[in-house]
């Protein structure tokens, strides 16, 4: 089973470095492949090492808790800062360490606690800087 995840993780990100064209639409790319494929058999993947059903409602309710305050903040703080790329860049890189890092202790709860809730941290705004980066892109009404 950590093979399947291990693979499904490097064909995601391997799709990304395949493309000629690098930009900030490839880390949303990449991070909608990640969430769609490997996302659905994360709870299958714990339980099968111990994780409670209890315990995986647990992480499924925290992490929207935590995602939406986080995906306010630090795309202000991009947004404040000027540095879209930058910042989208670092929490896309380590949104996926942080998925990398799941099968490491797939049984141990408190780490799978803290890693999901640091992951949801740096991979909610991912998906909002994209946006917004391409709404900067998109041309105006003057030209």
């Amino acid at each position: 089973m950590e093979d399947f995840f291990l693979i499904l993780f490097e064909k995601s990100l391997e799709s990304t470095k395949t493309q000629k064209k690098k930009n900030t639409h490839s880390h949303a790319r990449t991070n909608i492949h990640i969430q769609a494929f490997v996302l659905p058999f994360y709870n299958v993947f714990l339980n099968s090492h111990g994780i409670t059903a209890a315990q995986l409602g647990l992480l499924a309710a925290l992490r929207p808790a935590i995602g939406a305050p986080a995906a306010a903040g630090i795309s202000a703080l991009a947004d404040r800062t000027g540095r879209h790329r930058a910042v989208l860049a670092t929490c896309f890189t380590l949104a996926a360490l942080g998925r990398l890092a799941v099968p490491l202790e797939p049984g141990n709860f408190p780490w799978q606690l803290g890693l999901a809730l640091a992951t949801e941290v740096v991979a909610a705004p991912v998906s909002v800087i994209a946006d917004a980066a391409v709404v900067a892109a998109a041309p105006t009404e003057d030209g």
